[in-house]
């Protein structure tokens, strides 16, 4: 007894079976975490050093040089960038995807630990980091007090919301923008240390050897032992200000006697406002592991908790949600799946005209996904934008296996046959088609499965849940299919009374002219077979005409109602005046009645990704819109603000929306590689002109621009060796001056705070008490500053960057208007044609260099899917040849996919891309159908070409259907509707336009090529005629 009929004889079994896979599907939905994106692991690992008060290029030959040299040994390295930065360093090495990011991880700490003793000795400790996708910053939030400084509220937020936060079941940090840490600082006149023979760096010994907390050992005394401390830190800093300091001389004093001692906070180096008002940021990440919209509903509900129990005049408000944009479009992904499901079913139901059938048809949906989350759970997917994605865009396939078997159970009822028979011989009859269509769906992904690169991670998920689905629902119409048909549907049901009957009447005489015009076409078709062919290749070629206007791009971003404005002021601008730039923009914005609120970052921008970079001259205005039907785009409302904002002055403006990873990259950048910053500086001004004249271009910028004005102060060696002063003490004198030298840490309960000694700030805001200054060497010697040193004023880059162990110029700019292929071809074709000197090179990275290796791989992909296919269609029809028969409706499909594109304005992305390799599998089941059908007719003992007429006309019905259903459930993702529509639109739009092309042509193409291939045949394995029958015949 075959499964098909256990089904039928033991439905109640079978009716088991099916729901102890429901309700294991619905428990696994249950346990599955809600996010964004996949789950997956990039191999990418990020090292961050901090060097206070260097410079770029003291950043990058004293951090980034070293570490690169340290690290480029370790195996599976696939690109190595670095960026040198006033302050610190970061170091980004990206591993081959092969290379597991946990071990690689391991090799980078060691090597990196391995030269630790050759970086400087007060650079920070550097911080080695994996990229993870899953753990961007879940909620950021402001706290505000209308009534207290913003050092109040730093502390409060520090002492008691951050630790409450912390405990939130999901959360893994917790971090503040715009705070300033309490700082105690010593400030002491030049002339009050040269009148006391002190240096700057032996002041700030001295204090830290009276804070000293060391142990002391133990003493066992009987049956108790002591532990011995020497504790003599301050306890106040009253107690710092009375310490007593040794003098050259056997002489003594006090601390405060000769310098200031502040009990203030650090310097302001950045800040934040919400709507004008001043506060603290903070910025809250989550578990890589943990469900987005879970720990978000958590964080909001403690914030609740908090605000009832925080004093009155404290605010906590809540700027950015990632979890609400997720849920926004799972539940917008839910909806188009549950529209789908009910086109679905109204066109089973004008088909079938009958209720019952509709049902038993359209039932396998919901069995099927249900039925498939147990199998996401067990393969640790998540509930994201790809798994949900594959099941909406997969709701007609699902049902196609009801209807192909339910159809066949309708034939062999009008044949006379009782239900539960024609449930079991009907559903037997068509195994092998249905079966092998069900394969060609899944064996498409097949090579997505060996993708590499993040679009292979990405699509890994989508594929396999696709091919969950599919197979799920060809188990369910081998069983719960023919169990209901034999006990719900009756040959009457093709003929009901009252309304249904009239409708009935209707479709099926529209349905009958149909397949009437069908047949004769199609015999006409057989009759003109080189007509037919010349017809259809040349809509095929005429449609590729239509390429050149459409664009397109790596992924079409969905409008999540927000945008980042970035400002930058000419390098060393003060925060001051770039706080006044921000406020005039926070001005116009405030004239827009579709702002909904605006979050202001003062010396501080987002990069993608959570990156950041910090200067005084920077700063970034968040902008998040008001939501609704009838408002305008985001690309409008940029747009309309980008005249107002030219007109602020000396203001460079870039404008980049909110991307589903965070603030979104520059779409377009371009790597100019060589030795040397000059001829960089010349070839990338060449470049960005260039650039900048380009249609659809917008915000161009450089990565090589003139840093911060500097004083150079360059040793001279010889006056040093004759001072007995190493460079490395002239470097620490010098910034102990100015950036001060932390001596040591005050303790205040469980908090530490830095105690920083330094000249006080009237020696600090003239850079000619710079070139007038005093250093005191180790013995006590008073030496001039340009005695031993030539001073220079001049401007350094603000940054550097390196790529593969070489200098690097980044050239970005948005893309307005027009694709981002579009643009890349315009300017490809100056930078290929520009003569580079030795040593240089061009090249284009970011989201150009990703399209562009995605495109390679599904394109390969798409061969692979294109072979895999014909072996499975060889292996099912026995045949080497008819694969290619049926193969031949893919090509045709092109005429939809670019006719689609270019109707609806829609570009060329992954998603698209996707969704044409799916059709390699779709587009070939109706060939199945009729081929299967022809073959059937054939082993009966009737001719190739009657067979032809007569078999595809009879799966006209199922065909029209299957395309139907399948069309139809695609509309609502085709319409782009809801948070994430953008991204999920081409993808349809693609399916619906092979689809429907497809399916039109290969009623006609595919019978024509049968029939060519089956005379071609016939001929070749004819015999010959006998000798004397042919001369008979001659003579």
């Amino acid at each position: 007894m075959n499964i098909v009929e256990l089904s039928v004889r033991r439905p109640v079994m079978m009716t088991m079976v099916i729901m102890f896979l429901m309700v294991m599907g619905a428990f696994s939905y249950s346990k599955i975490p809600v996010d964004m994106l996949p789950k997956v692991d990039f191999p990418v690992i990020t090292i961050t050093t901090v060097y206070p008060g260097a410079g770029p290029k003291e950043i990058e030959s004293l951090i980034c040089k070293p570490i690169e040299e340290a690290v480029i040994s370790i195996n599976g390295i696939d690109e190595l960038k670095s960026d040198s930065n006033e302050g610190f360093g970061n170091v980004v090495i990206q591993f081959e995807n092969k290379i597991e990011v946990d071990n690689a991880a391991a090799d980078v700490r060691e090597k990196v630990s391995a030269i630790r003793a050759n970086l400087p000795d007060d650079a920070k400790e550097p911080i080695i980091m994996k990229f993870d996708i899953n753990a961007l910053p879940v909620i950021n939030m402001t706290v505000s007090s209308a009534d207290r400084p913003v050092e109040a509220v730093y502390k409060l937020a520090d002492d008691y919301i951050k630790d409450e936060l912390s405990r939130v079941r999901g959360v893994a940090q917790v971090d503040f923008i715009g705070a300033r840490q309490r700082e105690i600082q010593v400030q002491v006149s030049r002339e009050a240390l040269r009148a006391y023979g002190l240096s700057i760096l032996s002041l700030s010994g001295l204090i830290a050897q009276k804070s000293l907390n060391i142990p002391s050992g133990h003493i066992t005394q009987t049956d108790r032992e002591y532990t011995l401390r020497m504790d003599g830190e301050f306890q106040s800093v009253q107690d710092l200000r009375a310490v007593e300091i040794p003098l050259p001389g056997g002489r003594k004093t006090i601390l405060g006697e000769i310098a200031s001692v502040l009990d203030t906070y650090e310097e302001l180096r950045e800040g934040i406002r919400l709507d004008g008002d001043v506060g603290v940021g903070m910025i809250i990440q989550k578990r890589s592991d943990a469900n987005t919209t879970e720990t978000a509903r958590l964080i909001r509900e403690k914030l609740d908790l908090l605000r009832t129990k925080l004093p009155g005049d404290i605010k906590l408000k809540i700027v950015k949600d990632r979890s609400i944009f997720i849920e926004d479009s799972v539940n917008d992904l839910y909806d188009n799946l549950y529209v789908g499901v009910l086109i679905t079913a109204v066109i089973l139901f004008l088909f079938l005209h009958s209720l019952s059938g509709t049902f038993v048809a359209s039932i396998s949906i919901p069995a099927s996904i249900i039925a498939t989350y147990s199998l996401v759970f067990a393969f640790g997917f998540t509930v994201n934008m790809m798994t949900l994605m594959a099941l909406a865009i997969s709701v007609g396939i699902l049902v196609n296996n009801a209807i192909i078997v339910l159809e066949n159970i309708y034939n062999h009822l009008d044949m006379g046959k009782d239900p539960k028979t024609a449930a079991i011989e009907g559903t037997m009859e068509i195994v092998v088609p249905v079966a092998g269509a069900t394969l060609t769906n899944v064996v498409v992904f097949v090579p997505i499965a060996f993708m590499e690169g993040m679009i292979g991670k990405f699509f890994y998920q989508f594929g396999l849940t696709v091919a969950f689905a599919t197979f799920v629902s060809l188990l369910v119409a081998f069983t719960m299919t023919p169990m209901l048909a034999s006990r719900m549907i009756r040959k009457s049901d093709s003929s009901s009374r009252g309304p249904l009957a009239f409708l009935a009447g209707i479709w099926n005489s529209s349905y009958d002219w149909l397949a009437r015009e069908y047949h004769m076409l199609l015999s006409y078709s057989l009759d003109h077979k080189l007509l037919v062919g010349f017809l259809s290749l040349t809509l095929l070629i005429s449609s590729f005409g239509l390429a050149p206007y459409i664009g397109f791009e790596f992924i079409t971003e969905p409008d999540q109602r927000e945008f980042d404005i970035s400002i930058k002021r000419a390098p060393g601008t003060s925060l001051t005046n770039t706080g006044q730039s921000l406020a005039a923009v926070e001005r116009i914005l405030s004239n827009i009645s579709d702002v909904s609120s605006m979050y202001t970052k003062l010396g501080k921008t987002e990069g993608m990704v959570g990156g950041s970079s910090k200067s005084t001259n920077i700063g970034e205005v968040t902008v998040k819109l008001k939501k609704g039907a009838g408002l305008p785009s985001t690309d409008r409302v940029m747009q309309s603000l980008y005249e107002e904002l030219a007109k602020l002055p000396d203001v460079e403006i870039n404008m980049r929306k909110t991307g589903i990873m965070g603030s979104q990259e520059s779409a377009l950048q371009i790597d100019i590689k060589g030795p040397e910053l000059k001829m960089l500086s010349e070839l990338s001004a060449k470049v960005m002109e260039k650039l900048k004249s380009v249609k659809g271009s917008s915000d161009v910028s450089s990565s090589l621009e003139e840093g911060k004005p500097e004083l150079k102060i360059v040793p001279r060696r010889e006056k040093l060796r004759l001072y007995g002063i190493t460079e490395a003490y002239l470097a620490m004198y010098l910034r102990g001056c100015i950036e001060g030298s932390i001596s040591t840490v005050y303790r205040e309960g469980d908090d530490e705070y830095d105690i920083r000694v330094q000249l006080d700030k009237n020696f600090r805001s003239d850079l000619e008490n710079i070139r007038a200054l005093s250093v005191i060497t180790q013995q006590g010697v008073s030496v001039d500053i340009n005695e031993i040193a030539i001073i220079t004023q001049s401007a350094g880059p603000a940054q550097i960057k390196r790529k593969d162990r070489s200098r690097m110029v980044k050239i970005s700019s948005n893309v307005v208007g027009r694709s981002l292929g579009e643009v890349v071809k315009d300017i490809q074709v100056y930078t290929d044609s520009l003569e580079l000197p030795l040593g240089f090179s061009i090249e284009y990275s970011g989201t150009v260099k990703r399209m562009k290796e995605s495109f390679e791989s599904l394109l390969v992909s798409m061969g692979l899917a294109v072979v895999f296919t014909y072996m499975l269609l060889a292996a099912l029809l026995e045949s080497f040849i008819h694969p290619i028969t049926i193969l031949l409706s893919f090509p045709l499909s092109f005429i939809g996919i670019l006719a689609g594109l270019f109707i609806t304005g829609m570009t060329l992305s992954i998603f698209s891309l996707m969704a044409v390799v799916m059709l390699v599998g779709i587009v070939v089941n109706n060939g199945i159908l009729m081929i299967e059908q022809i073959r059937l007719l054939r082993d009966q003992g009737m001719e190739c070409r009657a067979a032809i007429e007569k078999g595809c006309p009879q799966k006209l019905r199922p065909i029209i259907m299957t395309a139907a259903a399948t069309v139809g459930a695609m509309v609502p993702l085709a319409m782009g509707l809801g948070a994430g529509g953008e991204m999920r639109a081409p993808m349809a739009v693609v399916s619906i336009g092979g689809l429907l092309v497809s399916t039109v042509l290969s009623l006609f193409v595919i019978p024509i090529i049968y029939l060519m291939v089956e005379n071609w045949v016939g001929k070749k394995n004819k015999p010959p005629e006998p000798f004397e029958k042919s001369a008979a015949a001659g003579g």
